[in-house]
């Protein structure tokens, strides 16, 4: 069209210069046929170029589509929501027949549990040209119920209008029960230990009760049975050192433990939190200091207690591992929106081979009936959940018999 019009247009520019002859006109047809001629093989040349990369681009689009068909539960269904096309993978989890689910909508494999609410959420997302993502309960068509985490697409024409809805799912219906199970056995465990620490509680309280009364009266027994009572009271007072360690870390790790913030004044908390530590120095003869920076004198949006069940273990593992006459540093300051808490001492440090496995439950440094640290494992494990549930980090430097070093980092808002 280019080419005719652009020989039309010299043409006439010709007669209307009055120069037009039958040569001069074959000159023009000829110079323009010949130089259209190459520009409409550039044209072809890039045509077909074009339509190869379209072909081998296609030809992958196809093979991707294959590949989901493949590896999903697969269905379309038309702006009305009834289905045009199933996999075969829908036909089998469902139970029906590709022949039974055409023309029909979703609700034929939905579930009675599944909300209202998330059907009209669906559809105000896809005909926005959204794509959803949700969960759906279903049902088959033997009344076994199955779970699917579900995308619906919306596809659309060149002119941006939908045409029709492709759905993507997944069974999840065994990832839902074993988590289900996870549940369940955790809150037996979580019950198991409360009643144990109950049963266990009872005779211990009245073991070291009766000691207490007896080792009153001292005076009137002998040097030896005040020895076996002093014993017998450490020991119980030990276990029950210990069901507290059990009770607290199975509350953090708990699936019903969540931060509860609100606003409170970090520098006096901290003080007043420290100072009940000054007992250790007195036992130890273990040098015990803190330095609370000006930047934590804020009002701030956390959870104190939380902060307190990370940090106690920290210092009472600085304390347990220290050397002799050794020293406890405590230093607290707030910068770029975060709480940073490092605690150091000067102990027997830790092999930088342990560093990955510290953090785990029952693990100890020192191990075997011979160890020379009692523990049971648990204070840096409880100190991990608790990290997680703040999410803040935690870093340790270490050098043996010289020092060791924790930092932790916990994300905190100021009030100001």
């Amino acid at each position: 069209m280019i080419c005719a019009e652009s020989k039309n247009v010299i043409i006439n520019f010709a007669f209307e210069q009055e120069f037009a002859t039958q040569n001069s006109i074959n000159e023009i047809m000829h110079i323009m046929n010949q130089n259209f001629a190459g520009v409409i093989k550039i044209y072809d040349d890039l045509l077909n170029e074009h339509k190869q990369k379209f072909d081998v681009k296609n030809q992958k689009f196809v093979e991707y589509l294959k590949a989901v068909d493949i590896a999903n539960i697969v269905s379309k269904t038309d702006l009305h929501g009834n289905i045009t096309y199933v996999n075969r993978a829908f036909e089998e989890i469902s139970g029906f027949s590709a022949q039974e689910l055409v023309g029909r909508s979703h609700s034929v494999v939905s579930h009675q549990d599944n909300e209202r609410s998330i059907f009209k959420i669906m559809w105000e997302t896809i005909l926005d040209k959204d794509i959803f993502y949700g969960v759906f309960k279903n049902r088959n068509k033997n009344g076994s119920e199955y779970y699917l985490k579900t995308f619906i697409i919306p596809i659309m024409d060149l002119d941006g209008n939908i045409t029709e809805f492709l759905r993507i799912q997944q069974d999840i219906t065994e990832i839902l029960h074993v988590n289900e199970k996870e549940k369940n056995l955790n809150a037996m465990k979580d019950e198991l230990i409360r009643n144990l620490s109950h049963e266990i509680r009872t005779p211990l309280n009245a073991i070291i009760s009766m000691s207490g009364l007896i080792s009153k009266n001292s005076g009137q027994i002998e040097t030896k049975l005040q020895r076996s009572l002093s014993l017998i009271m450490s020991g119980a007072e030990k276990i029950e050192d210990i069901l507290t360690q059990i009770i607290d870390f199975s509350e953090v790790c708990s699936d019903l433990a969540e931060p509860d913030f609100s606003v409170v004044i970090l520098e006096n908390l901290f003080k007043d939190f420290l100072e009940e530590y000054k007992y250790l120095e007195m036992e130890t003869g273990i040098s015990f200091s803190y330095h609370i920076d000006p930047s934590v004198k804020d009002d701030f949006w956390c959870d104190f207690k939380l902060i307190k069940e990370l940090l106690d273990p920290l210092i009472k593992n600085a304390f347990k591992f220290n050397s002799l006459n050794g020293t406890v540093q405590i230093d607290i300051n707030y910068k770029n929106s975060n709480l940073l808490i490092t605690v150091k001492d000067s102990g027997i440090g830790i092999d930088e081979s342990e560093f990955e496995n510290i953090y785990e439950t029952f693990y100890q440094i020192h191990r075997g009936l011979n160890r020379r640290y009692e523990g049971f494992g648990l204070g840096l494990a409880k100190v991990k959940r608790v990290l997680n549930l703040l999410q803040g980090t935690i870093l340790v430097q270490s050098k043996l018999g010289e020092t060791t070093t924790f930092k932790v980092n916990i994300p905190l808002m100021s009030v100001h």
